[in-house]
């Protein structure tokens, strides 16, 4: 058994950490539904390295990887899972707990107690303090309200108590990215027998850690016609060939529905309409947002609050294009609320809507309500950074070529360009201008995301 010198023995130690978890247990917060999602090595720091080769040539599943590596980066697409992934290890963790099958003592492994931390509330403190450990002192004690918290915290970090699950580095803004980044090396330099499990976009990613890497796999064509089975026959009661419906797909589509959380978008617009089929990731989008908000259209008359199609699809724009502008993926709820109400002014003035007829305030809570974003710390984030993307893409079609190519130069304007070519008539001129300038990596992204339909070319 162990104790903190002068403050706690061992029994109180576990009673502190089973009250932190107790009321995590109650924020968990369910992703999709799929068993697994799986890893494997991928380039930069190779993961292969330090394993036995039977482990590194074969998928992981996020309990594995967890028993194999104590420092790690999960990276993948947008969607991919990753989140979903840390959730689900975060969970059973906390289960484990409560299980007994988690005790508290000397022997036992490392990375008991696990915490998750999302990365897009990352703020750099003046001082110099680590962002990081403080997140983790504030979030034990919002909770055990302990005079000796920093103490409990220097304790749990010495002796590697700790899984630490850092979700979203490409969530931190652009202007605090590098500093994260140092924080999070100094973090496992100072602390290294804590089990550590960051994830981050594929894209974004530069290996920035001298850690293992592995990457979230796409689903196989076996896993797609499953989980089509499973959604068609047991939740929509709907009796197709599921396998003729598969092989009718078009390429494009078979490949956007190897991402997990694209399929579970594809299977809410098809569910009803087998021939409403999304060509590209901007078209299948806009069709989910389309589902979505009349979806929520029937339930109006329960939210006496809620407001009107156009004004929803404005204002989620609006708030999705000012985050983009920033560099962040999330807001304050007071800068929501005043960008929300400008909004108002300018469709009154274009007469869309009557004066006076919503408030800023009424929006964001009719926005709320409908899922599309959440409010955590007095701040406002979309429910997925994609649909951030989206929205900002959404915006983007009201302004001028010029402005736009100003923002296809810009790193972090990736994802919002790609949903952009995919959203608009033709994107004959953007693979045009794009070949002219020898960007030949832009004009393929741009032919990859758009739809061929609508190309000149």
């Amino acid at each position: 058994m162990f104790n903190i010198p002068g403050l706690y023995d061992h029994h109180q130690i576990e009673q502190i950490i089973k009250k932190y978890s107790e009321q995590k247990k109650k924020q968990i917060i369910k992703k999709w539904e799929f068993e697994q999602f799986y890893l494997k090595p991928q380039g930069g720091y190779r993961a292969d390295i330090l394993l036995e080769e039977d482990i590194a040539k074969r998928k992981l599943n996020i309990f594995e990887a967890d028993e194999n590596y104590s420092h790690l980066v999960i990276t993948g697409e947008p969607g991919s899972g990753k989140t979903s992934s840390l959730l689900k290890l975060y969970n059973q963790k906390i289960k484990e707990i409560f299980d007994k099958k988690n005790i508290i003592t000397e022997e036992n492994l490392k990375g008991i107690i696990p915490l998750f931390i999302e990365l897009n509330l990352y703020k750099p403190y003046d001082k110099g303090d680590n962002w990081i450990y403080n997140f983790i002192a504030n979030d034990l004690n919002s909770i055990i309200q302990d005079v000796n918290i920093y103490e409990i915290v220097d304790y749990l970090l010495m002796k590697g108590k700790l899984l630490i699950l850092l979700d979203g580095l490409n969530e931190v803004s652009v202007k605090d990215s590098a500093k994260a980044i140092r924080e999070i090396k100094e973090f496992l330099l100072r602390y290294p027998y804590n089990k550590v499990i960051i994830s981050a976009r594929e894209q974004d990613y530069k290996g920035y850690f001298t850690i293992p890497v592995l990457n979230m796999q796409k689903l196989n064509a076996e896993t797609v016609i499953k989980i089509i089975k499973a959604e068609f026959y047991y939740k929509f009661e709907k009796k197709i060939n599921v396998d003729k419906f598969y092989e009718r797909l078009d390429i494009r589509t078979k490949r956007l529905i190897t991402n997990p959380m694209l399929l579970i978008m594809f299977l809410s617009i098809v569910k009803e309409n087998t021939d409403k089929i999304p060509t590209n990731r901007g078209n299948l989008f806009g069709k989910f947002i389309e589902y979505w908000l009349e979806r929520e259209e029937r339930k109006a008359i329960e939210r006496p609050e809620s407001s009107e199609q156009i004004v929803r699809q404005h204002s989620l724009a609006s708030i999705g294009f000012a985050m983009q502008i920033r560099g962040e993926t999330r807001a304050s709820t007071e800068i929501i609320c005043e960008k929300l109400a400008r909004n108002l002014i300018k469709l009154e003035n274009e007469r869309i809507i009557r004066k006076g007829k919503y408030g800023g305030v009424d929006i964001l809570n009719d926005l709320k309500s409908m899922g599309f974003i959440r409010e955590n710390y007095n701040m406002i984030k979309f429910f997925h950074p994609s649909f951030m993307e989206y929205f900002a893409a959404v915006e983007l079609k009201n302004k001028n070529i010029t402005e736009t190519l100003r923002f296809s130069d810009e790193p972090n304007w990736e994802e919002t360009m790609n949903f952009y070519y995919g959203l608009i008539k033709d994107s004959s001129f953007f693979i045009e201008y794009f070949l002219d300038q020898n960007r030949i990596f832009d004009a393929a992204n741009c032919i990859i995301y758009s739809d061929p339909k609508k190309n000149e070319l």
